[in-house]
């Protein structure tokens, strides 16, 4: 046994790693106190032992391809099984350098516990990723703008053939352009600040150029050892989906509910309509007729008429499907025309008081706006109790404020209980009693109003009653729409009456049509789409085709596509009415020829007016030879 010098000797032991040093042979000539420990051996039992002794079987193998790198005199770095005297091993990292006088230099670290960790977080990585390669959300994992990871979703959701192709892309190129900006600066947030970014709807794009919405939430993480982003998304498309029905659901509910109201309103005007022109008919055959009374009459019948008219689109509007699209709409108007559907349920309960003073519009649907509105009147009434509609109020006041516009609705009914109010908006949650209310009313209320840029507040009071406030973005304010429609140009002379083909399988509507256009245009009323086929293929020489949108067997539909095919100059002049565009082919044809329909029951002028543009546009009358 070799003596060591009292200071390198105090040097060696005070070192946190063991320090071996062996001949040529691998004889081991010295060793420090933590070489020891980690053998369990004292030194005596180290020094003359040969390396090979304290190496794993397992690992032996390695040695002379550690030999052979070490010779070359730099420093060589290699892992390894050591064993203990009791036999038991751990992990040890060497750093093994050749002397000048032969020997060698070895510093040895027990690694055993970092290794334990690496091969746990490989295991929660390896994990992780079988994870991510098995969600139903697209996944994306991307590193300084390059997509390092992408599991199968996203790949089969983007167009891709494996997630192979994926990697090495630019992650903004799954975005769509108009939203490139808005993406990538929430990428430089996450990078700058390290927190994650909220949920957020953002169209992604496919192979094929085309897109679709998702929602993504993104966070930053260290993904295969490396700072890396994640972004999860799911695909918006069913979830939209789903969301309309339920909003329809909810449409079509409070139809029901407001059907008996509905029918009382248009009996209503129908109780004098009716009597108004017996009367009409009677002094009509009378030899000798009151005109001045007769006049009457027909004022009395017409204002019937136009109010059941009025009620039947407002009913119309609100129990269509509505579509994503929004226009400039007049609130004050959507408000009118929920009140209107709500009189039932007010009358008995409360008096109505309008305090209606917004002049800026909004971006809306109309058709939702009101579906929101009536259910804020429903729920107002609601909570009053029936018989002494005297003491009660429902009150909606609709107001500017800067940037939005405010429509309150207002009850003196019981009030909401405070517990209950961060609630109200919760799926399923409702106040009422067992089988009086589903609990979605509100939440689609909210979902609505959050789809138009805006949100809803409630303020009530146990006992006093409640106020509900649905603030909405305004937009820049539109000039009124005339209160009458601009009477339609007088006929001009013409050499020949243009030819209009009038294809509707109601007889009494070919009637009126036919009486009402005979001075302007040569009419041919046809009473089915067969009928008109054969007329056209007589001849395509019309100038319009006014034609009923839906009706039985073969619809205006069924005819326009065959114009097309057939007769593709004669497209352009077709003209449609319709009650109402109850189905999706409907509505898609509807949204393709915005300004060629006409919604019945229509103003006369209103119809001659849209006819005459379209004549005029296709050239007019044909001179007479």
């Amino acid at each position: 046994m070799t003596r060591r010098p009292p200071v390198l000797s105090t040097w060696m032991d005070q070192a946190t790693d063991g320090i071996f040093v062996s001949d040529a042979r691998g004889v081991y000539v010295e060793v420090n106190l933590r070489g020891c420990q980690m053998l369990g051996r004292t030194r005596d039992e180290v020094l003359g032992l040969n390396l090979r002794e304290v190496v794993h079987p397992d690992d032996a193998h390695q040695r002379a391809v550690d030999l052979s790198k070490i010779e070359t005199g730099q420093p060589f770095l290699s892992v390894r099984r050591l064993l203990r005297r009791d036999g038991s091993s751990f992990v040890a990292e060497l750093s093994t350098t050749r002397l000048d006088d032969g020997r060698y230099l070895a510093f040895v670290r027990d690694i055993t516990a970092r290794r334990a960790a690496e091969e746990a977080v490989q295991r929660t990585e390896a994990s992780f990723r079988a994870l991510l390669d098995v969600l139903p959300a697209l996944v994306v994992v991307h590193r300084q703008g390059i997509i390092v990871y992408a599991n199968a979703t996203a790949a089969k959701a983007c167009g891709y053939g494996s997630p192979a192709e994926m990697v090495g892309s630019r992650v903004i190129d799954l975005v769509y352009p108009d939203d490139r900006a808005g993406v990538a600066a929430r990428i430089r947030r996450m990078v700058e600040t390290g927190a994650a970014e909220g949920l957020e709807r953002e169209r992604f794009m496919r192979r094929d150029g085309t897109h679709f919405e998702a929602e993504v939430v993104a966070f930053p993480l260290v993904f295969d050892g490396k700072p890396s982003l994640l972004a999860v998304a799911t695909d918006a498309t069913e979830s939209a989906k789903l969301r309309a029905q339920l909003i329809q659901s909810d449409r079509l509910a409070s139809i029901g509910l407001l059907a008996a109201g509905v029918a009382h309103e248009i009996n209503n005007p129908l109780a004098y309509v009716l009597p108004n022109l017996e009367r009409l008919a009677e002094g009509l055959a009378s030899p000798s007729p009151d005109l001045a009374a007769l006049q009457d009459n027909v004022r009395g019948a017409l204002d019937g008429v136009r109010r059941v008219q009025k009620i039947v689109r407002d009913l119309g509007s609100f129990a269509r499907e509505a579509r994503d699209d929004t226009t400039a709409t007049d609130v004050d108007a959507a408000v009118e025309s929920a009140l209107l559907l709500a009189e039932s349920e007010l009358r008995f309960r409360a008096r109505v008081t309008r305090d209606l003073a917004a002049r800026s519009r909004v971006r809306a649907n109309e058709g939702r706006l009101v579906q929101v509105l009536l259910n804020l009147v429903v729920n107002a009434a609601h909570a009053i109790p029936e018989g002494d509609a005297a003491a009660h109020e429902v009150k909606v006041t609709t107001r500017d404020a800067p940037g939005e516009v405010r429509i309150t609705v207002s009850d003196t009914g019981e009030g909401i209980a405070r517990e209950h109010l961060p609630r109200l908006f919760d799926p399923f949650f409702t106040t009422k009693a067992p089988g009086s209310g589903s609990g979605l009313g509100l939440s689609v209320c909210q979902s609505i109003v959050s789809s138009f840029g805006g949100r809803i507040e409630v303020d009530s009071t146990r006992g006093v009653g409640s106020a509900f406030t649905v603030v909405l973005p305004a937009v820049a304010a539109t000039a009124p729409p005339p209160s009458a429609p601009a009477p339609s140009t007088p006929p001009r002379e013409r050499s020949i009456r243009p030819r209009l083909l009038l294809v509707d399988d109601e007889r009494n509507v070919r009637n009126v049509l036919q009486t009402l256009l005979k001075g302007r245009y040569d009419v041919t009323p046809v009473a089915s789409v067969a009928e008109a086929r054969e007329r056209i293929t007589e001849s395509a020489d019309w100038e319009l085709i006014l034609c009923d949108l839906m009706m039985p067997e073969v619809t205006g539909m069924d005819l326009y596509d065959w114009v097309e095919q057939e007769h593709r100059a004669l497209a352009s002049r077709m003209v449609f009415m319709t009650g109402g565009a109850f189905t999706a082919r409907a509505r898609e044809l509807l949204d393709r020829l915005p300004d060629r329909w006409i919604e019945k029951p229509f103003d006369f002028e209103q119809l001659l007016s849209l006819l005459d543009r379209l004549c005029e546009a296709q050239g007019g009358a044909r001179s007479a030879p």
